[in-house]
């Protein structure tokens, strides 16, 4: 029997549009609201409306999904308060009904909506995907914006807790960090990426070709670390021609930062290589993916970031530092290998193992597999009717039936 309403409060990294055919969302957020739809009769959808309309990249949200549009999240402060009502009006219009609330990411404002569940009675349950704090620590800048920073992120961290103390609710924590930093909650230390079942790609071994291809899959900005993998290169050891590909899957605009990279690659004569493709999307992602030897993420900070689940479905051994969340995607020597942030000479040392040692890179690729299987937006869905279920002294079903896994268009 299906649950009666649940009501998604999004971030601005999920914004939907209307399109022909119906209402589209962004593909993560649009395949787990989906999910999410098969085990209530109604599920509310409330987020920035989305104003570059890609159906291509885009899934259709189902019949029993309808989209409450909410202001766009400004970095401007002064801006995203003095359209506090307007916040207020959408979450009101959301929260119309009585239902489960689930509240994706960061957002300004949080303490009324969580004010308006308190009076409603709402059950809350806060998947936080992102740690500012570790983010603010890695990224730079001056003393003075980091102070700014830091003070936003408290301020919105307390308004979080005490929010959470008034619904009674819970908290999804993307990474070890950031459950600690919620202790005295009920919380969760979770990983989940948007992955399909037909995402999965098995492969026993990887590097038997004359080239070894490592690549970097995410946004390109300083808290990625990027430029630590490419100035690895150098410090490589193995007698293989290794060559390294990085795609921005974001929106990365930092010119800065691209034109140290560019720098970097100059320097050391790495031109024949090294390439960066740009920004691509997640179908072009995935087949890069599948045309490569070894993922490595040596990101400064970072919760869990779904491209190291992705990488691992597509078979692909990882290496990643071990920062914020990371520990708490990879079990070092079983299903990934972890090294310590911003040394290129670790990452070096981490990728010749990887080359070298034919025992130990597939069983990273079988261990990788096993645990992105683990990590899928189908599992986390049920993960999430669970809690509600607990939270709301609800029996679960008798028998649960899979959800069935939407298409993207």
């Amino acid at each position: 029997m299906k649950r009666k309403n649940l009501i998604c409060i999004g971030s601005d990294e999920g914004g939907a549009f209307r399109g022909e055919g119906g209402t589209f969302a962004r593909f993560s957020t649009g395949l787990l609201v989906n999910l999410l739809a098969r085990e209530y009769e109604k599920v509310v959808w409330c987020a920035p409306c989305e104003r570059a309309k890609k159906e291509n990249c885009a899934v259709r949200l189902a019949e029993n999904v309808e989209f409450v549009e909410s202001p766009d999240y400004r970095p401007d402060l002064s801006q995203t308060f003095a359209r506090r009502d307007h916040f207020r009006e959408s979450w009101k219009k959301a929260l119309a009904e009585p239902g489960d609330v689930f509240i994706l990411g960061q957002f300004p404002a949080v303490a009324d909506l969580y004010d308006l569940c308190a009076t409603s009675k709402n059950k809350t349950l806060h998947w936080l995907f992102d740690n500012p704090f570790a983010r603010i620590n890695a990224s730079g800048g001056g003393f003075l914006s980091k102070k700014l920073a830091l003070f936003s992120a408290s301020q919105w961290e307390n308004a979080v807790k005490r929010g959470a103390a008034k619904t009674k609710g819970a908290f999804l924590c993307a990474g070890r960090e950031i459950c600690e930093r919620m202790d005295g909650f009920e919380r969760y230390d979770v990983v989940a990426a948007p992955i399909l079942e037909s995402d999965f790609l098995w492969r026993d071994d990887v590097c038997q070709g004359e080239t070894i291809r490592v690549l970097f899959a995410g946004r390109v900005c300083p808290v990625n670390g990027v430029a630590s993998l490419v100035e690895a290169l150098t410090l490589l050891q193995t007698d293989r021609r290794v060559e390294f590909v990085c795609v921005d899957d974001g929106e990365s605009n930092d010119v800065k930062y691209n034109e140290l990279l560019q720098r970097i690659v100059r320097d050391n004569r790495l031109e024949d290589r090294v390439s960066f493709l740009g920004r691509a999307d997640r179908e072009r992602v995935l087949g890069v993916m599948r045309q490569s030897d070894v993922f490595v993420f040596p990101a400064l900070a970072a919760d869990a970031p779904y491209e190291i689940a992705e990488a691992r479905a597509q078979g692909l051994p990882t290496i990643a530092c071990a920062v914020g969340g990371l520990p708490s995607s990879i079990e070092d020597g079983t299903d990934g290998l972890l090294v310590p942030p911003g040394d290129p000479s670790m990452i070096a040392d981490a990728i010749d193992c990887v080359v070298a040692d034919d025992e130990l890179r597939r069983q990273l690729i079988a261990e990788g597999y096993a645990s992105a299987q683990g990590t899928t937006f189908d599992v986390f869905a049920q993960d999430i009717v669970k809690i509600f279920d607990e939270m709301n002294g609800r029996a679960p079903d008798a028998e649960e039936t899979p959800a069935e896994v939407v298409d993207a268009l």
